[in-house]
């Protein structure tokens, strides 16, 4: 091997053969110091990680290396022992640090020389790699945290606002009245923009009654079905309604469907609301593999506008909508509540003849 390459002539490590392979075929970098301590081999690679030049290393000191590097091969020789991932941290200048994790070898026998091989593989990008790793876990966690908090607003503002516009009503010239209404405004714009980059947190399951909860979530879209004069027509037949669940969020995810069916129907519509328990056999087909199949079904039905065919395969698509004004995370997060709580969401629609969201449950034998 040449000095050109890195390597200074050498039968010592010309006799190791593996050095060559070291050299040619890894992207760690090689450092040969002989029995005196003096630097016999500099590879490429370990010249570039130490911003070093081979020719004016090669015969000298090993003490001309970086002091950390340096200190771990005299350790070496001292002891005649192997040091194994060691983790070294280097300043190469004022801005910019270094981390090699370095192995030391001890090569040969007696009476033959004896050579002290380092090593060099650069962690930094690794390590920054695991910084960024860690970092983004922690924006996960405020981000479901962030998600949690906005639901519970978003659920919350249902009946502030309710309230605060029945209010206004009644005194149609309260400054105050028209100012509230300005600032909820705001506060649900800016739990729109939390949404947009947060999804919900996990639910905290326990027994809780589909009706109850379909009940409640009337109530919070009441004010919206009044405006628009639409009938509802609550058909609850299923006989066991016992769920493994967290209230609070499949509230959201049904006053979503329902919010989304008010809107979607003019004045006069009709509401359906119905639940029944399904035989197995009566289930769709890609419910009945695997696993126990769910046997509560929960339908919402509209009058209203439908969906067209070429959206219903995308419905449910993070940031995909038809509304003007949508964000697109609706329906996306529904479904992701409904996974959560085992259960499958499915939708049905045509054109001006309403939609039908189905959502299937698999209900506790026993509170």
């Amino acid at each position: 091997m040449s000095q050109e390459h890195g390597f200074a002539p050498n039968q010592a490590i010309e006799g190791l053969g593996f050095l060559g392979v070291l050299n040619d075929c890894l992207a760690c970098g090689v450092v040969c110091v002989d029995e005196q301590g003096h630097i016999t081999c500099l590879s490429p690679e370990a010249a570039s990680l130490l911003r070093m030049h081979p020719q004016r290393l090669v015969g000298k000191p090993h003490e001309l290396l970086p002091a950390p590097l340096a200190s771990l091969i005299h350790d070496a020789l001292v002891a005649d022992k192997p040091f194994r991932d060691h983790d070294l941290e280097l300043r190469l200048d004022d801005m910019e640090t270094m981390v090699l994790r370095v192995n030391v070898l001890r090569l040969g026998t007696p009476p033959q020389p004896r050579l002290t091989l380092a090593i060099l593989n650069d962690l930094t990008s690794a390590r920054r790699l695991e910084f960024d790793i860690s970092r983004l876990d922690r924006l996960a966690n405020i981000g479901a945290l962030s998600a949690s908090m906005a639901h519970e607003i978003k659920n919350a503002l249902v009946a502030v606002k309710t309230f605060t516009e029945l209010t206004v009503a009644q005194s149609p010239g309260a400054d105050l009245g028209d100012v509230a209404q300005r600032e909820l405004k705001r506060i649900e714009s800016i739990v729109g923009q939390m949404l947009k980059f947060a999804g919900p947190s996990r639910p905290k399951l326990a027994p809780v009654r589909i009706h109850e909860v379909l009940d409640h979530s009337l109530r919070l879209a009441q004010h919206q079905m009044s405006q628009k004069a639409i009938r509802l027509r609550r058909d609850y037949q299923a006989a066991a309604d016992w769920v493994n669940g967290d209230d609070y969020q499949l509230e959201q995810a049904f006053v979503n469907l329902i919010l989304n069916a008010v809107e979607a129907m003019g004045v006069g519509g009709t509401l359906t609301l119905h639940t029944c328990s399904l035989a197995p056999e009566e289930l769709p087909g890609a419910l009945r593999e695997g696993g126990p199949p769910p046997q509560l079904r929960v339908t919402i039905s509209d009058t209203g506008v439908g969906i067209p065919a070429e959206n219903l395969s995308r419905l449910f698509e993070p940031f995909f909508t038809t509304k003007r004004e949508g964000t697109g995370l609706g329906l996306a997060i529904t479904r992701r509540i409904f996974e959560e709580h085992h259960a499958a969401i499915s939708v049905e629609s045509e054109v001006n003849r309403g939609a039908s969201f189905r959502v299937f449950f698999t209900p506790l034998q026993r509170p």
